[in-house]
């Protein structure tokens, strides 16, 4: 179910390293928390194992999340700030449940941040899950395997935006001989939170991802022509970006302002036009019109009809899932909960009692040609929602470089002009003794 939710809820889910999860032994997975409730159900959905999660003991205080979490088998964790009297005795109960899972070499999931959040960067980690590894090594007689996980949300809060799972290399639990319990509990989680940075973005701010997003764009669409790369290469490229943006900040700041500056006003200046990448791309050749024009006349017969059908039966519960959410949430990190919980709800309510009328009026087997219209069409308008706005948009940049022939040479070249300073600089800080690549060789 959670591999369905996931689909339904992201336009693209991908996931990386996975093959990295052991099938024979216990597993500890520690994920970075920026999504509330729905990171466990990602998680979940990238892999075929059952994998328990721990949680905040405080969930179990409300009813709708407690019958959830006892049917997902969680296992609470008590934090002192969760009860007034600061108690967290029960975690000696589940921290026995835990290692027992493990010597059954069953899969845990912990957030090791202890708390979602909305930063782009990861919070400084709890022990926890360092405690359990090496409490789990010391009553089952075998090490369980530490595995990083990040979850790398483009858009949280945007229906239908893209989701990179990224399992990481397991971590090490090898501790010299003479190491006291204190000081490998502390190793231990520094290793985990450097794990975990590997997976994850981890800028210091979203003006620096937005940058990086921006030239990783650049890239994409280097000399005119798009290359499509899968999420895993977006992210390796984004986080090279980001390392080497911050490389070149402390040797030249100046430079790395003047490109900034750059690709705004080249950005400002597409805006204007309503001129994309892709735009300055396209080779208006006889044969692209020819299949431009076709593929226009199976939008507007086929698809369009379809589309419209299950807008009209999606927009109500749509629309009302968005207000709900909004609502309910508490933060930026919640509101795809929010969206996901009460969506399905609202789905499952409206199109269950349009079915039921088209029973109680036509009866016989119409109610379930009617069900699966609303699926069909459902599934068509999530496949082809932008699909139009593309269309009018590559129309009428078409139409506006046949009256302006001279601006579509002219921001090819300010663009490549953008690109030559991008690659430059980035040879820059190749060079530079404190880049991560130098680092890495030294």
């Amino acid at each position: 179910m959670s591999r369905w939710v996931t689909n339904i809820f992201y336009a693209r889910f991908e996931v990386t390293g996975e093959s990295r999860f052991p099938t024979d032994q216990g597993v500890i997975i520690c994920i970075n928390h920026v999504n509330a409730l729905v990171d466990p159900v990602v998680v979940q959905a990238s892999n075929k194992t059952f994998i328990r999660p721990l949680a905040r003991s405080g969930l179990w205080k409300k009813l709708w999340l407690r019958y959830l979490l006892n049917w997902i088998g969680a296992v609470p964790i008590y934090r002192r700030n969760d009860h007034p009297d600061g108690d967290t005795s029960g975690n000696a109960g589940s921290f026995n449940k835990v290692y027992e899972l493990l010597d059954q070499n069953q899969a845990i999931m912990i957030f090791p941040e202890g708390q979602s959040h909305s930063d782009p960067h990861l919070h400084e980690i709890k022990t926890g899950a360092a405690r359990m590894a090496l409490g789990a090594q010391a009553r089952n007689g075998k090490a369980p395997v530490i595995l990083p996980v990040g979850l790398n949300f483009s858009n949280k809060g945007k229906f239908r935006s893209d989701l990179l799972v990224n399992y990481g290399e397991p971590v090490s639990l090898e501790m010299p001989a003479a190491t006291s319990e204190l000081m490998a509990v502390r190793k231990l989680t520094k290793r985990i939170q450097q794990a975990l940075a590997e997976v994850t973005l981890n800028a210091k701010s979203w003006e620096d991802v937005e940058l990086a997003g921006r030239l990783e764009e650049f890239f994409a669409f280097r000399r005119g022509k798009y290359h499509q790369r899968g999420l895993a290469q977006k992210f390796r490229s984004l986080k090279y970006l980001l390392e080497t943006r911050e490389t070149l900040t402390e040797h030249d700041d100046s430079r790395v302002r003047s490109l900034i500056s750059q690709l705004k006003a080249f950005e400002n200046l597409c805006q204007t036009c309503g001129i994309s990448d892709y735009h300055l791309g396209v080779q208006y050749r006889p044969m692209l019109i020819l299949l431009f024009f076709l593929r226009s006349l199976w939008l507007f017969l086929v698809i369009f009809p379809i589309m419209l059908w299950g807008l009209l039966n999606s927009i109500l519960p749509y629309n009302l899932t968005s207000w709900v959410a909004s609502k309910v949430a508490s933060g930026r990190d919640q509101f795809d909960t929010a969206k996901m919980i009460f969506g399905m709800g609202l789905f499952a309510l409206f199109w269950g009692v349009q079915t039921w009328l088209v029973y109680r009026y036509f009866g016989s087997w119409w109610p379930l040609v009617y069900l699966l219209s609303l699926i069909i069409a459902a599934m068509v308008l999530l496949k082809n929602q932008g699909e139009f706005k593309r269309f009018k948009d590559s129309l009428r940049v078409f139409f506006l470089f046949l009256r302006k022939r001279d601006l579509r040479q002219y921001l090819i070249e300010k663009r490549r002009a953008i690109e030559l300073e991008i690659a430059q600089l980035v040879r820059i800080a190749r060079r530079l003794p404190n880049h991560k690549d130098n680092k890495a060789q030294a």
